[in-house]
């Protein structure tokens, strides 16, 4: 190629690239840079209110604050709903530092919504609403922990924890306190510091995570509002109640949906691939049109497979609902078995503070019944303990039971933002 052949074509060559670079940069997106790049920035809390919240305001929070459910809906919104449209391709053809050819080109089936192109978008379509499923079965796991930390919290205020124990200074002035007892006054005034202590860190405890919950650091705790008695309610919901209130099925019904679209690709990717090519011909004796089709062979081998994909998704979702039915059955049966370990516990701790006070009011009138009440105080402080402990695992246990019936999808659905709200077969 000689000096003057190239400098007689750059014109040519500045104008094409120019043109070209003008109709592609038009859709271009400019880069944002992102102050939370540093790993420094990293380092970020919310504040949450100092006031004490609802469950339904701490939900709301929650959906909106939670870092977790902000990256998972920035994932979900990262998956791009219309990759590959119809692209254009421009060739410019040069003979002797001249201009011989302009060519414009695109996929003639993609143009009449024919072919793989739309499938690919369908399928993508898919896989975000996929995405947003995972967001909705995140949430869902969130404000099932958001509820025991309430519910606990709910137990752990009905324990009776202001007992005084014996007072036996005046046993000991008079002579009539024995070193066993006194041993056995010291164990019963730590026994009961020690439960008040226990009940109030862990009251705490829910308080943290009910602000870690919503985005805010360790050093802030919030109150929460106790519910009401019979919190969180049970709703009965079949199987089709299920599928709809449940993030887990709700997940698998939208793989189904990925897996069918992915289908729909293989089939369409079966038919030749058409492509057209149209120019300006600076020379008449050279043709204009072009033409250009490719077979893809073994196509149907993956359209088969792809079918099978589907149709394993379709039976997880179906083995999903059943077990979803008796997770829901089976998680009512441990609600009633936490609610008679409660009544049994309740009725032993009242028992024995009965048998403490009749002791109590024996050692007033007789010394030697002093024993035998702190003795019945250290039996009491250990029914209040097992008491304590079955309270814990009535509050975790209802809050399981109701989450297996599909609580609180409705109130989850209605926090979270608009954007990611989506429901199986919601997917257009």
């Amino acid at each position: 190629m000689s000096m003057h052949s190239f400098v007689s074509r750059a014109p040519i060559l500045r104008a094409f690239v120019g043109v070209v670079l003008l109709c592609a940069l038009g859709a271009c997106v400019a880069y944002r840079p992102e102050p939370r790049h540093s790993p420094e920035r990293a380092i970020t809390s919310v504040v949450p209110p100092s006031a004490p919240l609802s469950f339904e305001q701490a939900l709301e929070l929650l959906a909106a604050r939670n870092p977790e459910l902000r990256a998972l809906r920035a994932h979900a919104l990262g998956v791009n709903p219309r990759p590959n449209d119809a692209a254009l391709h421009a060739q410019l053809e040069l003979e002797d530092g001249h201009a011989s050819q302009l060519t414009f080109g695109t996929d003639l089936l993609a143009l009449f919504g024919v072919g793989a192109r739309p499938a690919q978008a369908a399928l993508a379509r898919a896989v975000r609403s996929e995405s947003l499923a995972r967001h909705h079965e995140r949430a869902r796991e969130l404000a099932r922990e958001l509820a025991v930390a309430y519910a606990r919290t709910r137990e752990l205020a009905l324990l009776v924890t202001s007992v005084e124990p014996l007072d036996t200074e005046a046993y000991v002035k008079a002579g009539l306190a024995t070193p066993p007892d006194l041993q056995e006054s010291a164990s019963t005034k730590a026994g009961w510091a020690a439960e008040r202590t226990i009940v109030a860190l862990e009251r705490r405890r829910q308080g943290l995570v009910i602000a870690h919950l919503l985005g805010a650091g360790p050093e802030h705790v919030v109150t929460p509002v106790l519910p009401p008695a019979g919190w969180p309610p049970l709703p009965v919901a079949g199987a089709h109640g299920l599928l709809y209130a449940r993030a887990d099925l709700q997940r698998l019904a939208a793989a189904v949906e990925v897996a069918d679209r992915d289908y729909r690709l293989a089939v369409a990717r079966q038919i030749p691939n058409v492509g057209v090519s149209l120019g300006a011909v600076f020379d008449p004796t050279e043709p204009f049109q072009m033409l250009d089709v490719s077979l893809p062979l073994g196509a149907s081998a993956e359209a088969r497979a792809a079918e099978q994909r589907r149709r394993a998704s379709a039976l997880d979702l179906e083995a999903g609902v059943l077990a979803a039915q008796h997770d829901a059955a089976e998680r009512r049966l441990e609600l009633e078995e936490a609610e008679t370990h409660v009544g049994f516990w309740q009725g032993w701790w009242e028992a024995k503070r009965a048998l403490v006070k009749g002791a109590r009011a024996r050692a007033a009138t007789d010394a030697r019944d002093l024993t035998m009440a702190l003795h019945l105080e250290g039996e009491e402080i250990e029914a209040a303990r097992d008491l304590r402990e079955a309270r814990l695992a009535l509050a975790d246990a209802r809050v399981e039971a109701a989450v297996a019936s599909g609580w609180p999808g409705p109130l989850v659905a209605s926090a979270a933002p608009t954007s990611c709200a989506t429901q199986p077969g919601s997917i257009r």
